[in-house]
């Protein structure tokens, strides 16, 4: 038994493989609502005027950003996916009876 079964694994890998490009092209947009100013001209001077989503973090907030989502979403798969892996499992089987033997 996988994470998913059979019957589910078309979508989940569709979802996945769909989530690689969409990160990559919605991902600048959503960046540039952290670091965004509109440069308004009136009467021949150009003022820089702060809009709605204006960050004073500066661009390289960005990466930082990233950089916490993405360590929070491997320490919530670390702690909540179980762990499927067959021979993974069998070791661990084996090693719990192993020390079981002992500490009876």
């Amino acid at each position: 038994m996988d994470i998913w079964p059979t019957a589910g694994r078309g979508p989940s890998t569709a979802l996945f493989t769909a989530s690689v490009f969409w990160g990559t092209a919605i991902g600048p947009l959503f960046g540039s609502l952290y670091v965004k100013q509109s440069t308004v001209c009136s009467d021949h001077r150009l003022t820089t005027v702060p809009s709605i989503t204006e960050s004073r973090l500066g661009w390289r907030w960005v990466f930082w950003a990233i950089m916490i989502y993405a360590a929070l979403c491997t320490i919530l798969i670390v702690l909540i996916f179980p762990e499927t892996y067959e021979p993974l499992l069998l070791q661990q089987k084996v090693c719990a009876r192993h020390l079981a033997r002992y500490f009876r």
